[in-house]
C-alpha cells in the first residue's frame, strides 16, 4: 500500500512538470516573429470607427496580429514648411533656412547737365524696391523709387560725386532692408559759366542794386566772384541780394574756364530746352563763356534743337563779354559788314558782336575786348542766316 502511494506521488509530479512546460510553450510561441523567408499577407480594412486604419497579418505560422496604428516611414511625406521671410523650404533631415538675397548693384550711371542741376540716371536693379541716392553736397541719403535723380548745384564749381544703392525690403514684416553695393558716378557735369576772381585794390562800401536793400562793405585786397557782366561793371551775388563794382576797382582779375569740355550737341540740346528761353524768331545762338563754344539752336515741334556749334573767343577777364543783369535778355539787334578792319558783325549788345577774328589770334580762349571771336566762315554764316530779333544768350 504504501509502495502504490508513492508511486502515485510521483505520477502527479511528472504530470505538473509536464503541464508547466507545456503553457511556457504556448505563451513563447504567441511573441515568436514570422521565420525567415515566411510570406506576410497584409490586408488593410476600411477605415474603423474613429479613422484609424486595422491591419491584419497572417504568417505561415497561423499567427494572428492585429495593429491599428501601423505607419510606413518609407512612404512618409516631408512637409513643406514656410519661413518668417516667406521663402519655402523642403528637404530631408535638418531645416535649414535659406539666404535672402541683396539686389543688384545699379549700373550704367550718367550725368545729363541742365540749368543750375544735372539729372543722373541709371539702370534698374532687378529686385529692387527703391534707391538710396547721395551728393557729395547732400548730408545724408535720400530715398527715391525712380530711376533717375536732380542734383541741384548751387555751387556751380564744386566738384560732385554721385552714390547710389539699391534697397530690397525682406522679413515677413517687409522692415528689413538688404542693401546692393555702391555704384558710383564721379565728376558730374552741369552746365556753368565761366566765373572772374577779382581782388580788390582798395575797400570800398556797395549798395545793392536788387534783391534785399543792403550795403556791402570790401576791404582792400578781398577776394570776390562774379558770374556776370554788364555796362562795364561785374555783377557780384551776397546774401541774395546784387551788386555793381566797377571793373577798375579789381586787380589783375582772372578768368576761370574749361577749354576742353564743350558740351555736345544733345547737352546744349537739354540745357536749352530746361532753361526754358524764348526767342522774337525761331532761332537762338548760345555762347558758353566756360566752354568757350558757341551753339545754334532751331525750334521744333519738341523745343529747341542743336545745329551746329563751333570753337570761339570771349572777352578777357579784364573786358569780358557782356551777360546783362539776367542772362538771356540780349538779341540780335544790328548787322554790320565790316568794322575795325574786321568782318560780319552780328552784334547783341550795343556794339558788342559776335564777328570774325585776325589770322594771329586764338580760339577757344578768353582774348578779345568784349566781342565774341569766331572762324570768318562761321562768322559769316551768322551774318547771312541768323535773322535779326534772334536772341543770344551768353552763359
Amino acid at each position: 500500500m504504501k509502495k502504490n502511494t508513492k508511486t502515485i506521488s510521483i505520477m502527479l509530479i511528472l504530470i505538473m512538470i509536464m503541464t508547466s512546460c507545456i503553457f511556457t510553450s504556448f505563451a513563447a510561441d504567441e511573441n515568436v516573429a514570422p521565420a525567415e523567408g515566411a510570406q506576410v499577407e497584409i490586408q488593410t480594412e476600411e477605415p474603423a470607427e474613429g479613422g484609424e486604419n486595422a491591419v491584419t497579418e497572417n504568417t505561415s505560422d497561423g499567427v494572428i496580429v492585429e495593429n491599428a496604428d501601423v505607419v510606413d516611414t518609407d512612404a512618409a511625406v516631408i512637409e513643406e514648411e514656410a519661413g518668417s521671410d516667406g521663402i519655402t523650404v523642403q528637404e530631408e533631415g535638418n531645416l535649414l533656412a535659406e539666404e535672402p538675397v541683396k539686389p543688384a548693384k545699379p549700373t550704367k550711371l550718367k550725368s545729363k547737365p541742365g540749368y543750375k542741376k544735372a539729372t543722373i540716371t541709371w539702370k534698374a536693379s532687378e529686385g529692387a524696391d527703391y534707391y538710396l541716392v547721395k551728393a557729395n553736397n547732400g548730408k545724408a541719403e535720400k530715398k527715391v523709387k525712380k530711376t533717375s535723380f536732380v542734383v541741384k548745384t548751387p555751387d556751380i564749381y564744386k566738384s560732385y560725386t554721385v552714390k547710389v544703392r539699391a534697397v530690397k525690403r525682406s522679413g515677413s514684416d517687409g522692415l528689413t532692408e538688404l542693401k546692393s553695393d555702391t555704384a558710383k558716378l564721379t565728376k558730374v557735369r552741369c552746365v556753368r559759366p565761366a566765373r572772374y576772381l577779382l581782388t580788390l585794390k582798395a575797400g570800398c562800401t556797395l549798395y545793392s542794386h536788387w534783391g534785399k536793400k543792403q550795403s556791402w562793405t570790401l576791404k582792400s585786397g578781398q577776394k570776390v566772384m562774379a558770374t556776370k557782366f554788364a555796362g562795364g561793371q561785374y555783377i557780384l551775388e551776397h546774401n541774395g541780394s546784387g551788386f555793381c563794382m566797377n571793373r577798375v576797382r579789381a586787380a589783375n582779375p582772372k578768368v576761370e574756364y574749361e577749354k576742353k569740355k564743350d558740351y555736345s550737341r544733345k547737352e546744349a540740346t537739354e540745357f536749352m530746352n530746361d532753361y526754358g528761353l524764348k526767342s522774337g524768331t525761331k532761332e537762338m545762338v548760345w555762347v558758353s563763356t566756360y566752354s568757350q563754344h558757341a551753339y545754334h539752336f532751331k525750334k521744333t515741334s519738341d523745343g529747341w534743337e542743336c545745329d551746329k556749334h563751333w570753337d570761339c573767343s570771349t572777352g578777357k577777364a579784364s573786358t569780358p563779354t557782356p551777360t546783362g543783369t539776367s542772362f538771356g535778355k540780349m538779341t540780335l539787334h544790328q548787322k554790320i559788314s565790316s568794322r575795325h578792319g574786321l568782318q560780319w558783325w552780328s552784334c547783341f549788345s550795343s556794339l558788342n558782336a559776335l564777328h570774325s577774328k585776325r589770322t594771329s589770334w586764338k580760339l577757344g580762349v578768353p582774348g578779345s575786348g568784349g566781342c565774341v571771336r569766331n572762324a570768318l566762315k562761321n562768322a559769316k554764316w551768322i551774318y547771312d542766316e541768323v535773322p535779326m530779333g534772334s536772341r543770344v544768350l551768353i552763359y
